[in-house]
């Protein structure tokens, strides 16, 4: 069965850590208007020990950024969601191994910002697809030529960041039904969640 959703923003706390104040102002206007309540504290790591779902959007600009997320994720489970130019391909797969699932090239505008964190507190991993592409390499060679052409559809959709309750309804399935789906589909293809079946279909062509 795949993750269980956390209810979209829902008045979620939401740290904003960027350089630039007219940035942080503009990005907590847009995260009110999808329903997070954007903050801006000073002691991060004791903002997020705080009672309370929280999650945060951090601006990384040098690799020593990457030292104050290890320190961020040591021991707490919290949605991330990374804002960076153009990392290189070893930055990102420090980034995945501390745990960090979602990434935005910051100059996107805020209300997409906005719309990718809410993805991410709905258990989504979030990433460009120049970004995706570039972690296939991270992904051991899976056979796919045994996935049917309703499967790649459904890749397809899952793509789009359709929910698994939109995926299920548009094929008169229940949620329960197409959790078994997904879940023989994963095993088949050698992964164990969404990001990396999605990972994997791009590298073997199939969406």
């Amino acid at each position: 069965m795949g993750p269980v959703p956390h209810p979209p923003a829902n008045g979620t706390r939401v740290a904003i850590v960027d350089p630039l104040p007219a940035f942080r102002t503009g990005l907590a206007q847009a995260l009110r208007r999808v329903g997070f309540q954007p903050e801006q504290p000073q002691d991060l790591p004791s903002w997020i020990d705080a009672n309370g779902p929280r999650a945060a959007v951090v601006t990384l600009g040098e690799p020593e950024d990457l030292d104050l997320i290890s320190h961020l994720k040591n021991g707490r489970d919290f949605n991330l969601l990374i804002l960076c130019d153009q990392p290189p391909e070893g930055y990102l797969r420090k980034l995945i191994r501390l745990g960090c699932y979602s990434l935005v090239d910051r100059s996107a505008s805020t209300d997409l910002i906005a719309q990718a964190l809410k993805m991410t507190v709905e258990c989504y991993g979030v990433a460009p697809v120049e970004v995706a592409r570039s972690l296939t390499k991270l992904v051991p060679t899976t056979d796919c030529h045994d996935i049917s052409e309703c499967e790649v559809v459904l890749l397809q959709d899952m793509a789009t960041g359709a929910r698994v309750a939109e995926l299920a309804a548009d094929r008169n399935y229940s949620e329960r039904e197409m959790y078994r789906v997904l879940k023989r589909l994963y095993y088949r293809m050698q992964v164990s969640n969404r990001s990396q079946a999605l990972v994997t279909a791009v590298r073997n062509g199939l969406i």
